[in-house]
């Protein structure tokens, strides 16, 4: 009876214990996203305004640019919805199919784009005189770019069945609606397809181009100004890796945690009897996923030093703009009536 009764007061604590650590990350998400997309808004107004930015690297940055504005927008509705005490799991059920079936799409062409960029600085910088690509390319890369919105898409258009809700005291929780070897078997295919290959093709080609980099000396060139291309290969390079291998390292955990539910075949509600820690780490990993699209952009401007002069010259002007408004409202507010 004892024993009854402190699993009891355990559970109801815990129950208590996550309800409010769940509503304080689900509302504190909320501003960070909304962040995060006008970021990504900002920079694709600047891809598609600035004809410096209509080259085939920065076009290829703009698939990816839409696919993490998109995948904020449902991240916003998503928290927005998660915040509802009152949610009900019908509606519950229905905004986790739609979230994570965006958000997890939108991931794949983001990812995959990625291996496209990673595979066209292969070409252009290892392998620049491969006639079939060099003539190509520009179909290859467009062909290439339309069957990852397809394949994405497909690969994820499962999660519409495969994922529901369940309710627990004033919060709701994404989950498989049933964990059966179908199931698993889809869940191994997602995680190879959407996250295993992407990055060891991106792995592999810029270890290759790095590699060619350090080894090759191109002839008949003048010191500084092949010093100089030197420098500017390796700055879009290395922001190409920091962006790629972003991606790689925020999202393993929630791959890592698909993978594990698939091999033991358990749901997170089955996990959170068994163990805890482990659940903790399972729940926060998808949020920790979702916030790549909000770091993305950042990385963008951290890096690449175009997008980095073209955004501090939108904030000067808005600074500008801003301090002449105000000089004008104040000097209204000065003049006095006659």
């Amino acid at each position: 009876m004892n024993i009854s009764s402190i699993n009891c007061n355990f559970t109801n604590n815990f129950d208590h214990f996550f309800e409010e650590i769940y509503l304080y990350a689900v509302n504190a998400a909320i501003p960070l996203t909304v962040t995060g997309l006008l970021v990504n808004l900002l920079l694709l107004y600047i891809f598609v305004m600035d004809k410096f930015f209509h080259r085939r690297i920065y076009l290829l940055m703009l698939v990816s640019t839409i696919s993490d504005a998109s995948s904020t927008i449902a991240s916003i509705v998503g928290y927005s919805v998660l915040a509802d005490k009152n949610l009900n799991v019908q509606t519950g059920s229905i905004m986790c199919k739609f979230f994570l079936f965006v958000i997890s799409t939108s991931y794949g062409i983001s990812m995959m784009s990625l291996s496209l960029i990673a595979m066209d600085r292969y070409f252009a910088i290892v392998r620049p005189f491969f006639r079939f690509y060099a003539v190509y390319k520009n179909q290859i890369i467009a062909l290439t770019e339309i069957f990852i919105w397809i394949f994405s898409i497909s690969i994820c258009a499962p999660l519409l069945t495969v994922m529901t809700s369940y309710s627990e005291a004033n919060y709701v929780i994404c989950d498989f609606s049933s964990m059966t070897p179908l199931v698993a078997v889809y869940l191994v295919i997602f995680v190879v397809m959407l996250y295993i290959v992407p990055s060891a093709i991106i792995g592999i080609l810029y270890w290759r181009i790095i590699k060619h980099q350090k080894n090759y000396i191109q002839p008949g060139q003048n010191v500084n100004r092949l010093r100089e291309q030197k420098t500017k290969r390796r700055r879009l390079i290395r922001m190409l890796i920091s962006i790629a291998f972003t991606y790689i390292l925020l999202t393993w955990p929630v791959f890592a945690s698909i993978f594990g539910f698939a091999i033991t075949q358990t749901s997170l509600q089955q996990l959170r009897d068994k163990n805890l820690v482990l659940f903790f780490l399972a729940f926060f990993s998808v949020s920790l996923s979702a916030s790549i699209t909000v770091i993305n952009p950042f990385i963008y401007i951290k890096f690449d030093d175009n997008i980095r002069s073209k955004f501090r010259h939108f904030w000067d002007n808005f600074d500008v703009f801003k301090s002449n408004r105000v000089g004008s409202i104040n000097n209204a507010l000065l003049v006095r009536p006659s």
